[in-house]
């Protein structure tokens, strides 16, 4: 089975089971389904076999949500599930269609050139502009979901929706750097 079929169709799989497939992963790689162990661990013949975790069908729901009653054509299904398993995030099209007229970021980066001015000019207020572009993805990053445990070892965070992680490891790890933030 292709990694398209199975993201196209995704409400035909069961719940419990996990899209594995080769990197690079594109719609025409060979996938398939598989239930994760006892303890939530892929199994050792997956690992042995060169399958790469992909996303799970549960999480792969949770991200379609993002529609909101909206039923998302088979395209847009593999698109929003090929972008966010490669990146835990979503693409750029599903903030415009989800919220319409607001590009996130075509804001983000207007404000980026503004700043790279400023720092340019030697401005000393960069660092303050820079600070609140950090503080408003981590803003849109919306509430921790109580009573759902971040996944990170060691935090007593709750996870945020469509992640499996708090905002403040979703953003290290988007963000590739420690977290300014704590609330």
């Amino acid at each position: 089975m292709q990694l398209g079929e199975v993201l196209a169709g995704i409400e035909k799989f069961r719940v419990e089971d996990t899209i594995f497939s080769r990197r690079p992963w594109r719609l025409e790689e060979e996938a398939i389904l598989v239930q994760l162990d006892e303890e939530g661990g892929i199994p050792e013949s997956v690992k042995e076999s060169g399958w790469d975790y992909f996303l799970e069908i549960d999480g792969a729901h949770e991200v379609l949500e993002v529609f909101g009653e909206r039923v998302p054509t088979p395209e847009e299904c593999q698109n929003v599930l090929l972008y966010y398993g490669e990146y835990d995030a979503f693409p750029n099209w599903v903030y415009e269609d989800v919220m319409p007229g607001r590009d996130f970021y075509a804001e983000r980066r207007t404000e980026w050139r503004m700043i790279q001015q400023e720092i340019a000019k030697g401005s000393p207020h960069y660092e303050a502009a820079a600070l609140q572009i950090e503080r408003d993805f981590y803003d849109q990053l919306g509430p921790e979901l109580f009573g759902e445990t971040c996944n990170a070892s060691d935090c007593g965070r709750d996870r945020i929706h469509y992640s499996v992680l708090c905002k403040v490891h979703h953003y290290e790890q988007i963000r590739k750097k420690v977290c300014p933030f704590s609330d």
